[in-house]
């Protein structure tokens, strides 16, 4: 059974500590931590849960820190305008076959409930980076089902930007290669 740690970020696997996608994608090289900064990654941190908030019916907007509720308007309006409904949010995903983890933003239709095209939507605070597709693609491939993958970017001015990740041959290449070098990094330390 996958447990995950919000704490300290760890996710284990049958009493195992697992890798995490973005843990992957770090040690790799693919993420540049030179445009990371605390104050970001916790407003990310927040808008995720505000947004995951809201798509369970649990948020109370008033009570919102006003510095959030753009994001979350942003994400309202994105669901609203494609009718996505979701199906699994902020839900912990884990790849037996490669050994990694990873928590999923959103994954649901469009087109409302009774389409059948499976996406998965992961929300961006910041800018386009090309990482984002290989996130999305660790997801994917963990979840096993889906069709559509896309970066929505939440904006601080309560709009939003789609970027559907179409390179599915290639995104999927260059994850699993990710993962090949951290695991072949971690066995040797």
């Amino acid at each position: 059974m996958l447990t995950f740690d919000p704490a300290t970020h760890a996710y284990t696997f049958a009493g195992k500590r697992v890798a995490s996608v973005t843990q992957i994608l770090a040690d790799v090289g693919m993420i540049d931590s030179r445009w990371f900064t605390e104050g970001a990654a916790l407003r990310g941190t927040y808008v995720a849960q505000a947004v995951a908030w809201d798509m369970r019916d649990e948020l109370d907007y008033d009570t919102l820190d006003e510095e959030l509720k753009p994001y979350v308007d942003a994400a309202r309006e994105f669901r609203a305008k494609v009718n996505f409904v979701p199906r699994l949010i902020e839900h912990p995903v884990y790849c037996e076959a490669w050994n990694y983890a990873g928590m999923l933003d959103v994954a649901g239709s469009f087109g409302g409930s009774d389409h059948n095209v499976e996406s998965l939507i992961d929300w961006k605070c910041g800018v386009h980076a090309h990482w984002h597709p290989l996130q999305t693609k660790a997801y994917a491939i963990a979840l096993g089902r889906v069709v559509v993958r896309a970066s929505v970017l939440l904006r601080p001015d309560g709009t939003f930007r789609y970027i559907e990740h179409r390179q599915e041959h290639d995104d999927e290449r260059l994850w699993l290669a990710c993962v090949q070098v951290f695991h072949a990094k971690a066995r040797q330390t």
